[in-house]
């Protein structure tokens, strides 16, 4: 929007790198933003370069793997497709620092995909959806009110993994995000860090129990 910018899916490919390729992107990312606060998820790696460029460290987020199940029912657990998305996109903007509605159409309407909410009191307490990617599925996003609706919502989702590894972005600034994936039995695997470049909007981190993506496919 007009005061926060997200950087992202910034990759070269691997024969084309160390040419100045992935620089001049970068360059011109940032010259897009303009004086928009920039948000971006590092790899250790790069996260110097990041520094360099005035980002500074926000959280760290871990990703965790565990085999998923058989699709056996979890109680309480609702298809996402009968919640009104308005209420979806209102629940997403306590979570997200800009509006996103039009990336969540299309995110939501990933083929494959299994999405699951809980309602509680009348109204929407989280939701979750399961992708399936290049070996196994990513759950993505994961936001919920508290650890019962986390533990329902990541129960199901898991259990939909069809006995094929899952995986999930945890904030570590979620301290009962980690302990329920690890309660879960569930190993890390990969690490980023959240930066920013700016002050970003306030969000409401604790009903992030899984990060939306790092990558597309």
């Amino acid at each position: 929007d007009a005061s926060f910018a997200f950087l992202g899916l910034y990759i070269c490919r691997p024969d084309l790198r160390g040419q100045g390729y992935g620089l001049r992107v970068w360059q011109a990312a940032l010259e897009s933003a303009g004086a928009r606060t920039i948000a971006l998820d590092g790899v250790p790696a790069q996260q110097e370069n990041y520094v360099r460029s005035g980002f500074t460290l926000a959280w760290r987020n871990t990703r965790y793997q565990v085999e998923g199940g058989t699709d056996d029912d979890v109680p309480g657990l609702i298809d996402l497709d009968s919640i009104p998305f308005t209420d979806i996109t209102l629940y997403d903007a306590d979570v997200f620092e800009a509006d996103r509605r039009t990336f969540l159409r299309f995110w939501l309407a990933q083929p494959g995909g299994r999405r699951l909410g809980v309602v509680r009191d009348g109204r929407l307490a989280g939701w979750g959806l399961l992708r399936p990617c290049a070996e196994g599925s990513k759950i993505g996003p994961l936001m919920a009110d508290d650890r019962q609706v986390a533990e329902q919502l990541l129960d199901g989702l898991c259990a939909a993994g069809s006995g094929q590894p899952v995986f999930i972005d945890v904030p570590e600034t979620n301290p009962e995000a980690m302990r329920l994936v690890r309660a879960r039995g569930m190993t890390p695997c990969f690490e980023t860090a959240r930066m920013n470049r700016g002050v970003p909007p306030p969000i409401d981190i604790g009903k992030i129990w899984g990060l939306t993506t790092f990558e597309l496919g």
